[in-house]
Parts: C-alpha cells; structure tokens; sequence
C-alpha cells in the first residue's frame, strides 16, 4: 500500500499501514499529518490481483495517536467492489 498526498501520485509514500478496508473507505496509519478535506492517492496490492489499484480519497477524520503516529479515515471517490477487496486483502 502507499499514500501519497494530492492527486498527482507524486512525493513520498507517506502511508505506514492499512487498518481496515471496505467498499467506501479505508483506515490507514501514516507518517505525518494529512488534514481533514485534503485529497490523497492510495494505492493497493495484493497477491490475488495482476494490476494494483490505485484510488483518490478524501480524508475524513486525521488524529494522532498516543504513539505520535496519525490515523486517518479516508472515503472513496469510487466505490469498490467486493471482488476487488477480496482480491487485495
């Protein structure tokens, strides 16, 4: 999995690990602050699936964690389909 910031898919892969996934959205851990609003590129591989995925999202809630690491939520752009998270989970 990678994060980056913007739309582009450029700048360094901010993302530290996938929490939870479903067909509207993500939780993921990364390595500094994405605020809430802002628009990132995620992308998902798995060994199920030839191609990664590569998704815009929007950040719906960003916190830090006791740990000093950040925690967001992020909300599709476009829906996934079941058949897709099977295949990258």
């Amino acid at each position: 999995m990678t994060c980056h910031k913007g739309t582009l898919d450029m700048g360094p892969n901010l993302a530290i690990a996938l929490v939870d996934i479903s067909e509207i959205g993500a939780r993921l851990t990364v390595r500094t602050v994405i605020e809430k609003g802002q628009t990132v590129v995620i992308t998902l591989e798995g060994r199920e699936h030839v191609r990664p995925i590569k998704l815009l999202a929007s950040v719906n809630r960003s916190e830090q964690d006791a740990d000093g690491v950040w925690q967001l939520a992020v909300l599709w752009e476009k829906r996934l389909t079941f058949a897709e998270i099977a295949k990258i989970t």
